[in-house]
């Protein structure tokens, strides 16, 4: 009898150490978490905002993207201003590995809501697209948000709106990486 506890004990134990390293080696990088990392860096932006039927509301801003936890997330910082008040928008980006999506979290100064989205990452276009809803004085209300990479140093960002069914494009971004001094 003795023996079989002993038994026990060790297969639980066994049980234990093969569970943790499974749960290791499930939470590497992997080659989906280097999509996020074109965003690190030091980045200029101009901002569009589209009101209907008024011309975009236009004006300059700033980013910057940092790496974090290993390369597991990136943490990409907003600083500009639109329709006459600062702006500050801290969004966090990752790709979960067990629901296999992108997931997107941003958080900003003007308001309490944080804002989550999830989606995937479409390699021919280069191009990230993430749908969420947003929950706001108006109500609830699904959104899209797309970042498409063009090239090493162009980054641009769309939001979209669907407001009675019909969705529309209310944000562009364009950020271009600042250029560093030789």
């Amino acid at each position: 009898m003795k023996a079989f506890f002993v038994l026990a004990a060790i297969t639980l134990a066994q049980s234990a150490e093969e569970k943790a390293k499974a749960y290791i080696e499930s939470n590497q990088v992997t080659e989906r978490h280097e999509v996020l990392a074109n965003m690190v860096g030091e980045w200029t932006a101009v901002q569009k905002v589209f009101i209907p039927d008024r011309p975009p509301a236009e004006s300059e801003a700033s980013a910057t993207g940092v790496s974090r936890y290993g390369g597991r997330f990136v943490f990409l910082e907003f600083e500009g201003r639109s329709m006459g008040r600062r702006v500050e928008v801290l969004t966090i980006f990752g790709y979960d590995v067990y629901k296999e999506e992108y997931i997107a979290v941003a958080l900003g100064e003007s308001g309490t809501t944080m804002y989550t989205s999830a989606g995937e990452y479409d390699a021919s276009t280069k191009t990230l697209d993430l749908r969420g809803e947003m929950h706001d004085a108006f109500g609830k209300h699904p959104v899209r948000y797309t970042f498409r990479f063009e090239g090493d140093d162009e980054l641009v960002f769309d939001a979209y709106d669907t407001d009675e069914g019909q969705e529309r494009r209310v944000v562009e971004i364009t950020y271009r990486r600042r250029e560093t001094a030789p």
